[in-house]
């Protein structure tokens, strides 16, 4: 009776053992579920909370930060035109002449290219120099030999993105992105044309005589690199130009330009619309505004950060007067940028295809100097009459965003 009994009781016992494993297994997968639900959050939801407060911000930058620099290839964002050609590989002009190549060359020594991408240290050695839209240091390079000789500007955008899958983009970095790029080419596009305008019979028969440059001196805009940047203690990144220190810089707002150096400047701008206006070249007839450095290291006149563009492109200019509404020419191309944060006008498009046809258009500059700027189109002696130049006796003139008495200018 009572193995009996015991007997009876078996299938209660069994079935109670099932149950137990069965809500133990339910358990363990409820558990691996959670997990999985944890781990999907941490790597969505937790990051953006986690970084929203650096979206849009920049690492802390001392005068010891130490950068990682690159020259990208490809696509440097989803959604952004691909990554600028390093034009220094294709022409590289000012690097042949021994004393404008080590001060505004593209400094291509300071990076190790052994392979893509071509990569830098930066050292920083000063603290910000602030711009609208960019943001300066002083800076030295290190390579596979060590640190670069000379000292080197860094100009970043002011917008840093968060690390590499930590959160989204911040809002209008993509256009920051674009417009250093525009930025960058138009650089070498000025520095590819000072470099022929320097070169040409019209300069040394003309304009080098007339404006009473030194023995050899010439007119050089600096050729830069564009870079994407990574702070190597937060890794957030962002993109800019380098180029080699000036001695001296002027820019908009500040320091004294003899009246000469100014008319050097706008004997350039006169011929940069002459040759560029030729039925032979691939672009609209371009003109240069918000000329900047005025570094005269004798016998030559270096600058850098001009502006090149078609004046039907843009909005009509401002009066002389600066207010508080009128943004100071520092970076002309972003002052009539998109009214729309984020966005690229019809402006800007313009003004991107026109440098691009400048630069790689059929008789272009890369063209012209693959050919030998010697050989370049001769824009005729009288340029600088059709272009409205100043007479030599006249001493007191206004011309925009610059005043002049006697000797010298102050730019407005």
């Amino acid at each position: 009776m009572s193995s009996g009994n015991h007997q009876a009781q078996l299938p209660l016992i069994t079935k109670s053992s099932n149950s137990s494993a069965t809500y133990g297994v339910q358990k363990a997968v409820m558990l691996i579920f959670l997990v999985m639900i944890l781990m999907l959050a941490k790597t969505t939801c937790f990051p953006t909370i986690l970084s929203e407060n650096k979206v849009g911000t920049a690492p802390e930058i001392t005068q010891d930060s130490t950068w990682h620099v690159e020259i990208p290839h490809g696509q440097i964002l989803p959604g952004a035109r691909e990554a600028p050609m390093n034009y220094a590989t294709r022409a590289n002009p000012w690097a042949f002449l021994p004393f404008e190549g080590p001060r505004i060359s593209a400094p291509l020594n300071a990076f190790t290219a052994l392979h893509f991408p071509w990569t830098s240290t930066v050292h920083i050695r000063s603290e910000v120099l602030e711009g609208f839209h960019k943001h300066g240091y002083r800076c030295q390079m290190e390579g596979t030999k060590g640190i670069v000789p000379g000292f080197f500007v860094i100009k970043v955008s002011n917008l840093w993105h968060p690390p590499h899958g930590l959160a989204r983009s911040p809002e209008g970095f993509l256009k920051k992105v674009e417009d250093m790029i525009l930025d960058y080419e138009t650089q070498v596009a000025l520095s590819y044309l000072s470099f022929i305008y320097s070169t040409s019979s019209t300069f040394k028969a003309g304009a080098a005589k007339r404006l009473k440059y030194p023995r050899n001196g010439k007119f050089a805009y600096s050729h830069p690199v564009f870079v994407k940047v990574t702070d190597l203690k937060s890794k957030m990144w962002t993109v800019g130009l380098i180029d080699r220190e000036f001695g001296t810089f002027v820019k908009v707002g500040d320091g004294h330009v003899p009246l000469e150096h100014f008319k050097w400047a706008d004997d350039f701008g006169f011929w940069v619309a002459a040759f560029t206006g030729a039925e032979s070249f691939p672009t609209s007839q371009l003109s240069i505004n918000d000329e900047q450095g005025f570094w005269f290291d004798s016998p030559s006149l270096f600058m850098t950060d001009g502006q090149l563009y078609n004046p039907q492109d843009l909005p009509p200019a401002p009066t002389l007067h600066r207010t508080k509404s009128v943004q100071p020419a520092e970076d002309m191309s972003a002052a009539v940028s998109a009214p729309i944060e984020g966005e690229t006008d019809d402006h800007e498009i313009q003004q991107l295809e026109e440098i691009q046809r400048c630069l790689t258009g059929n008789g272009g500059l890369l063209e012209i100097l693959a050919n030998g700027a010697e050989r370049a189109l001769v824009v005729k002696q009288d340029y600088y009459v059709r272009g409205g130049s100043t007479s030599d006796s006249q001493t007191a003139v206004v011309l925009e965003g610059r005043k002049c008495f006697g000797s010298g200018c102050v730019i407005l």
